[in-house]
């Protein structure tokens, strides 16, 4: 009986630890790639904004 329960514990532990690293892999994962949009975003942003710079820059000549 003992053993029953002890090889069932363990199975629950292997099972949990499975669980954990592959939903926390998938987390990193989905956050980087949430970053990265970010970051692309902004940088779409500054690009617009500095050639709307340059345009009125060239619209006042």
């Amino acid at each position: 009986m003992q053993n029953k329960i002890k090889s069932l514990f363990s199975t629950l532990k292997l099972a949990a630890q499975i669980i954990m690293s592959t939903d926390f892999s998938f987390l990193v994962q989905k956050s980087n790639l949430y970053f990265r949009s970010m970051e692309q975003t902004y940088y779409y942003i500054e690009k617009e904004k500095s050639s709307k710079k340059k345009a009125r820059r060239y619209s006042i000549i």
